[in-house]
């Protein structure tokens, strides 16, 4: 297991780049639903993997709405060909190996009892359609909340829409958990998106607006004359 090796200036330009590429690639960031932040408890958030763009959102979401210490579980073939990942709070996990599986879990959970922080888990393992069904969650998330009985569970759903603009729409939700059994838990995150999946049929606008991005095609005024240059 390769653990996380956090890097403050790092952080500081990957927390900026993160708003930067949101605002360039995306026409909106809408947040669904909220759930109350203490930033002296630690949290555990359970996240669909449904895109390259999820790191850079639940970055996004954590760093300018619930700041704490943010930590991510990642795949270990993904650390060992992009080590600046450490940098910026990535630790490892070898899924092949239950060995490293546990000592993953372990320093997770050391991590949240130590102090109030921010462990992103990905539980699905790998990156699947946010229409896939059933949803499956690995073992992994079960034993971090079970080491970890004081942390805030909250879940994170993901869901990105081309709508009236050129640039895509990021649909964010934010629900807690109550009844933690894996069971309960894929049948929250189906639930989950598909109401952000109604929203998207209705081009429903969410409860927040995080972000807007810059201004696309749409958005320009072409009723004014052009300045030869």
């Amino acid at each position: 297991m390769l653990p996380a090796k956090p890097n403050l200036f790092i952080q500081g330009w990957f927390n900026w780049y993160c708003r930067f590429a949101l605002r360039k690639f995306f026409h909106r960031v809408h947040l669904f639903g909220n759930v109350p932040f203490d930033p002296k408890r630690s949290t555990i958030y359970v996240v669909n993997h449904a895109s390259f763009w999820d790191v850079i959102a639940v970055n996004f979401l954590i760093h300018s709405r619930r700041r704490q210490p943010i930590y991510c579980m990642s795949d270990i073939v993904q650390m060992r060909r992009h080590p600046f990942f450490r940098r910026v709070g990535a630790f490892s996990v070898d899924r092949t190996n239950p060995r490293d599986g546990l000592r993953a879990i372990a320093y997770a959970a050391d991590l949240l009892n130590r102090s109030p922080c921010s462990v992103v888990m990905f539980p699905q393992g790998k990156i699947e359609p946010a229409d896939q069904r059933p949803i499956r969650f690995e073992r992994g998330i079960a034993r971090l909340m079970d080491r970890c009985p004081d942390a805030m569970v909250v879940m994170v759903t993901l869901r990105y829409e081309f709508w009236l603009d050129q640039r895509a729409e990021l649909l964010m939700d934010l629900s807690s958990v109550g009844d933690k059994s894996i069971p309960a838990m894929e049948m929250q995150m189906i639930s989950r998106l598909d109401k952000l999946a109604s929203a998207g049929k209705e081009f429903g606008v969410g409860d927040q607006i995080l972000l807007t991005g810059r201004k696309s095609i749409q958005q320009w005024d072409w009723s004014k004359p052009i300045t030869p240059i």
